[in-house]
Order: structure tokens, then sequence, then C-alpha cells
């Protein structure tokens, strides 16, 4: 090939990068581009819709899978490639792992506590010690849902307030639901919050994420704050959660093996989703609270709170 023309090309190329997309080594107009999909491995079907995309994990499907009875990790949120390990259903509201997320998923109650008592020692570490005896359970999907009123959010925790009840927690590991549960009574020995539940066979760090968030919950009430709106006391249980999973990752215990590779990766996506959530509780909570809580530091945040109800701006 002639020098000049070579050069030429390059020169085009590189004046309409934007007409461009690379598939590999190839550059593709982005016209002609169909992507090929990270499931099935054929070419995305054209379609108005496009692709399905991740943009987190950079996996990109065909819109059908997401209603064709192809696996979908429920904590991660990855669809099974073909031909791959297959997911593992954990008999719960049709949840299921991915093999990634299944290696450190904490599936019984008792197996949660040394990470209930980490966290225990978080809250100390910024002054907020949650004094009186909160019991931590795992309890399935439709345990969990029985106590909340707005059952169209992604509940995955919740902190049981002003109620007695006998519920029923996750004691043993099986691949079948039988005879894994059994009852636990919640008392208000403290006279305000009875206990913890958590959402059982999330992967450790995800759990260790909504322990921090829950617990939020139960600091405020037994520290005598007045009741809020969802937006905010979701908000800063959020913002307690995100400031949990930084803490996290960043440590030299990280560094040293804590967490596994992948372990940091699906810490990394909590944080991402938590930052980016659409919800108008949850997200727009989240985002208020961090805000108030990059410009005014924790303690006058909760400070305010306490005093108004709401964040300070």
């Amino acid at each position: 090939m002639d020098t000049g023309t070579s050069i030429a090309s390059v020169v085009v190329l590189a004046t309409n990068q934007s007409m461009f997309a690379s598939c590999g080594r190839y550059p593709y107009h982005k016209s002609c581009y169909r992507p090929k999909c990270d499931v099935c491995k054929n070419i995305v079907p054209s379609n108005p819709l496009g692709s399905l995309t991740n943009p987190f994990w950079k996996q990109e499907s065909c819109p059908s899978h997401a209603h064709d009875g192809t696996p979908r990790c429920t904590c991660c949120f990855r669809f099974q490639p073909r031909g791959t390990k297959g997911y593992i259903d954990l008999h719960d509201a049709n949840r299921k792992l991915c093999p990634e997320c299944m290696d450190s998923a904490i599936m019984v109650t008792n197996k949660c506590q040394p990470l209930y008592a980490e966290i225990h020692q978080f809250y100390e570490g910024l002054h907020m010690p949650v004094n009186k005896r909160v019991p931590l359970l795992l309890v399935e999907n439709e345990q969990l849902y029985a106590m909340v009123s707005n059952k169209s959010l992604d509940i995955k925790g919740v902190c049981v307030r002003y109620m007695e009840s006998t519920i029923n927690i996750v004691t043993k590991q099986h691949t079948t639901p039988e005879k894994r549960t059994r009852p636990f009574k919640l008392t208000l020995d403290n006279g305000i919050v009875s206990g913890i539940l958590i959402l059982f066979g999330l992967p450790r760090i995800l759990t260790g994420f909504m322990i921090a968030h829950e617990m939020m919950h139960a600091w405020m009430n037994l520290s005598g704050y007045e009741p809020m709106s969802e937006e905010v006391e979701e908000g800063i249980s959020q913002v307690m959660g995100h400031m949990w999973l930084e803490c996290e990752l960043s440590s030299s215990s990280s560094r040293n093996g804590r967490w596994s590779n992948y372990e940091r990766k699906l810490g990394e996506f909590c944080k991402y989703q938590v930052e980016v959530s659409p919800c108008p509780i949850y997200g727009n909570g989240f985002r208020k609270a961090h805000q108030a809580v990059q410009k005014f530091g924790l303690k006058k945040t909760l400070q305010h709170m306490r005093r108004t109800g709401n964040f300070p701006f």
C-alpha cells in the first residue's frame, strides 16, 4: 500500500472518530455495527431498543434474554452466558446466584454474626455506638416483605421497630427450602427496636452494606430521633452503608486479602448502584444526604436532622 494513502486513511479515521465503533481490532461504521451478545454469542438483532447493556459489568445482551428464562444473578444482575457453569437456585422468590456471588454468600444466621460485630465496631469508630442488644437475623424473601408496607421496592433488609412477633429465620443451608428455618421470637427488650432482618444468600460484602444501612435505622431510633420522611431516613442510611463500603474497599485489610478481587469488584458495583439509583426515596435521598455530609460533615448533618428532620443545605 502506498505510504501516502495509508497516512490519509488514518487521518480520515482520526477526524471521523465519532462515526465509528470498534469491535476487537477493527473499526465499524456505527450504522453498520451490530454487537455480539455476551450471553448467546449471536449478533444482537436490530430493533428500536438496541441491546441490553450493563454499563458496570460491560455485559451486552439481546433484549429477549430479559424474559426468555435466561438465568440472571439477583446480586450482580449479570445474565448467565450460554455454556458456562450454572447459576444456583436459592429456591426463594426465584432468586439465583452466579458462582462468583455464591462463593461468599452468607446463607445462615449464625454465619452473619462476626460481620455484624465488625460493623458495630465501625459505628463505634464514628462515635455512634449501638448500645442496646438488637438481634441480627437472616430471613427468606417472603418473611422480609411481610414486615414492610411498600412492597414495590427492592427490599433486602429491614429494621423492625415497635413490634413483637414470631418470625422464621434461616438457620440451615439446604438446596431446597424445606426445614431450613426455625421460629424466632422478636421482643422489645429495649422498648423500640426488636430486630434487624437481612435477606439470606447475599454475598458477604453486600450483606455488610445492608447491615450498615439497617443499623443506622436502629441507631437513630435508639438515639431518640423523631420520625422523618422516608427520603431523609433512607438517604442517611444509604450514606452509612456507602461509607462502610468505602472504608472496607480502601482499608489495608482489603489490600491484604480480606476481600477477594471479585468481592471488591462487587463492592464497587454496590457503590455504583447506590450513587446512580433513580429511586426517589433511596437514590435522591442518598444524593441529598451525601451532599450534606460532604459539605457539613456527618456530625453536623446528624445534629441538624435531629433538630429539623431534614438535611442541612
